[in-house]
């Protein structure tokens, strides 16, 4: 990658005060490439990226974060260190900016870590550190650069790192098991839960994902089989109705589970009046029965739930409150933490990545915790050890982990881009002499 010719570069004036041209350093076969701004005086004398106060802090960082900075690649946008550490001017990132794409498409890792303003006008156009630090946007991760630390930014740089971390851990693993819920993670809330459906890019996402023989990939719902599996058209595990609903996968499933089929009619058949109030909505899973007030008056909702309630004989059920939903379930100790640990018990040598965001999914943050990684959407309060702020941002994530294969005469295209590249550098070093 690093040619003769990218130390007698003179495409701009910065070649006039350097002391060395600094290119990156790290594995060339990252899953992980961080990009800064420009050289500073130690990096210039020492023609290496951040080893002066700003490295010192990444260090610190990446160690806080469980990342061993040899796993990973190190750069900046321009090469030279600009006079007194002013910002680069725009020529000097656009005339550097051949040599930043050449290491990226050399290292074609799984995920960029933009460090500070420079680097985020540089291959994310738009997108504001202040505004977007701490999240994932497509295959770029935005934080600020480690000299902000000497500003008041650490704790929020220590904040976006302990995620870096946690992308990192994922991306490294060699098998995962994906337990993803659906409502909320995959699609986004909507007022008719019959109207959330997958747009085409989750359904190719999960259809990826589960054609890799790393991946397991499973959903873990509230929702009864019969309709989860209408929504999400592929061939997966199943892990409905909280868990006492499975398909694609045998878990311990006794037959008094059955009785509870009886109980929900019963229940159904109690709560009917509470479907007068506008908006309610009664629904049999089967193994109990969710009332959703998503469209109703909650006041009116609620009066009509607690008056009923007074008649009501819970037996062998018990109440469980979610997002906008009022469910009845089985006295069981059986939920979708329990299910999820069931399964990661069977697929002992895979990650586990659970990623949910409502009430019924921090059975499954408790039962994973140190045991996989657990991502919370949306919601601040939580088991969950990581968060993400919405769906896009769930999609991203499991957009890192989709490999595709090469598309025919893709590898010889590559070879031959490689031998015009080489012949390039050979013209160069000949014409700067």
């Amino acid at each position: 990658m690093k040619g003769d010719w990218v130390q007698s570069c003179k495409k701009c004036i910065l070649c006039e005060t350097r002391k060395n041209v600094v290119w990156g350093e790290g594995n060339k076969r990252a899953k992980m490439v961080f990009v800064g701004e420009a050289p500073g005086g130690d990096e210039d004398r020492q023609g290496r990226p951040f080893v002066g106060r700003a490295g010192k802090v990444l260090d610190d960082l990446l160690e806080k974060a469980g990342i061993d900075r040899r796993d990973v690649y190190i750069t900046n946008v321009v090469k030279c260190r600009p006079p007194g550490n002013r910002k680069p001017t725009e020529e000097e990132m656009e005339k550097c900016m051949p040599y930043l794409r050449e290491e990226l498409d050399e290292i074609n890792p799984g995920l960029i870590v933009l460090l500070g303003s420079t680097a985020t006008a540089a291959l994310l156009p738009g997108a504001g550190v202040m505004r977007n630090h701490g999240k994932l946007l497509g295959k770029f991760f935005v934080s600020y650069h480690p000299s902000m630390a000497f500003h008041g930014s650490l704790g929020e740089m220590e904040s976006d790192f302990k995620k870096i971390g946690m992308i990192h851990k994922a991306l490294k693993a060699e098998k995962k098991l994906f337990l993803l819920d659906y409502d909320g993670t995959l699609v986004p809330i909507v007022k008719n839960p019959d109207d959330a459906v997958m747009n085409k890019r989750t359904k190719e996402i999960l259809l990826n994902l589960k054609q890799q023989w790393k991946n397991v990939v499973a959903i873990v719902t509230g929702r009864t089989l019969e309709r989860i599996r209408k929504f999400v058209d592929v061939d997966l595990i199943f892990l409905a109705n909280h868990g006492f609903e499975f398909y694609g996968f045998d878990l311990p499933h006794e037959k008094r589970f059955e009785n509870y089929r009886k109980m929900s009619s019963e229940l159904c058949e109690r709560f009917r009046e509470i479907s007068e109030v506008k908006g309610a909505i009664i629904e049999d899973k089967g193994y109990g029965i969710a009332l959703h007030y998503r469209n109703a008056d909650e006041t009116k909702f609620f009066e009509s739930f607690n008056k009923l309630m007074e008649k009501v004989d819970l037996g062998e059920m018990v109440i469980q409150f979610g997002k906008k939903v009022v469910e009845f379930r089985p006295k069981e100790e059986w939920d979708k933490g329990k299910a999820s640990l069931y399964l990661a018990d069977h697929f002992s040598d895979y990650l586990p990545v659970y990623i949910g965001d409502d009430t019924t999914d921090e059975s499954a943050f408790i039962e994973l915790k140190n045991r996989g990684i657990t991502i919370c959407v949306g919601k601040k309060e939580t088991n969950a050890e990581y968060s993400f702020d919405n769906v896009g941002e769930v999609l991203d994530f499991l957009d890192l982990f989709v490999e595709t294969k090469p598309k025919k005469g893709e590898n010889r295209k590559r070879e031959t881009d490689n031998r015009k590249r080489e012949r390039e550098r050979k013209r160069r070093i000949e014409d700067w002499g």
